[in-house]
Parts: structure tokens; sequence; C-alpha cells
């Protein structure tokens, strides 16, 4: 993953699906965890015990 695509990630440009899919996967890998959608429509992340 580039630092080009976290900036356009960061910055809330327009990124193809399959990109914000690729950076969620390397971040899961990392021990970084997703969280459902609230009721408020926003999603959280959890840090696993290995980060």
């Amino acid at each position: 993953m580039s630092t080009n695509t976290i900036v356009r990630l960061e910055r809330g440009e327009n990124l193809k699906e399959s990109t914000v899919l690729h950076v969620q996967r390397v971040l899961e890998a990392a021990g970084v965890e997703f969280l459902k959608v609230d009721k408020h429509g926003r999603i959280g992340i959890r840090f696993t015990e290995s980060v």
C-alpha cells in the first residue's frame, strides 16, 4: 500500500472499492478490528492485543 493511497484516503477522496478493501485487509492483518456500524451510521475500530 502506497503512502499516496493513505493520503488520498485521509483527504476523503473517492477511492475504488477494491482499494478501500485492500486498506482494510492490511489494517486487519496488522491487528486492527473494524466494528459494526452503530445506530448513528458511525464505524469504529479496536486494536487487538498484538498492536
